[in-house]
Formats: C-alpha cells, structure tokens, sequence
C-alpha cells in the first residue's frame, strides 16, 4: 500500500501557494489533493500487483523550482506524482487498463515527455486531452 509518507519524502512541510489565477491554495486544500491523489493511486497498486516507487510526490514552490519543475507544477498543490517505470512496464499496464484510469480520473503526461517515469495527475491539462505533452 502506498503511503503519505511516500508522496511527502522530498518536503514533508506542506506549504500554500498562489496558482496561476492568483488564487491562494492553503495547505490543508493541498493535503486533501494529496489524500485524492493517494487513495486513487492505492487502487492502481492493487490491480497493477507490483510495487510502485515514488520519484516526486508533493513540491513545495521551493523545492519544484530547485528540480526544473514547471512554475504551475501540480506536484505543488497535491495534484501530481510521478512513479519509477525505467523498464516502461507500468505504462504499458497503464494503456492496456486506460478505461479504469478514466474511471478513476487520471491524466498522463505523454511517454515522450517523461521516458523513465509516469506523471499521473488527477486533474485534467488544459487540452483536457488523457494523455498529453506539457
């Protein structure tokens, strides 16, 4: 089972933040996001039967500046991670099963854009496209 623990290991202070609207987003939002994110994720773990390894959960504005992550990141507000696939198995599960990734309200960053990770994110981009390039 996935942990919070896991999805905070890089900065486990939750911090609140301005979006790109100005709209200042107060640390227990994020920490709810995150709770959505983790329950969802849990289900993926289970169907998927294999350990799933957190690469970058929650950023803090700091933090996602120091990695190159991007100013709107939604790792900053509890609404992204990306998991460890460098073999690519987990996303090719992922498109073998995307109608339980609809279901459970998951968008991807394309596997052009993220070669040895799966960003999952459980709002959609602006294209409202599943699978999209950032």
């Amino acid at each position: 089972m996935m942990t919070m623990a896991e999805l905070l290991a890089k900065c486990p202070k939750i911090i609140e933040t301005r979006n790109k609207f100005g709209i200042l987003i107060k640390s227990d939002v994020i920490l709810h996001s995150l709770d959505i994110l983790l329950y969802r994720l849990s289900i993926v773990r289970h169907f998927y039967g294999k350990s799933m390894i957190v690469n970058s959960g929650y950023r803090d504005p700091e933090y996602n500046q120091k990695v190159g992550g991007a100013k709107w990141s939604n790792h900053q507000y509890g609404l992204a991670v990306d998991i460890a696939d460098p073999e690519r198995k987990l996303w090719d599960w992922i498109n073998v099963n995307m109608v339980l990734m609809e279901e459970l309200g998951f968008w991807f960053e394309s596997k052009t854009a993220t070669p040895t990770w799966v960003h999952f994110q459980i709002v959609p981009p602006i294209s409202g496209v599943r699978i999209f390039d950032p």
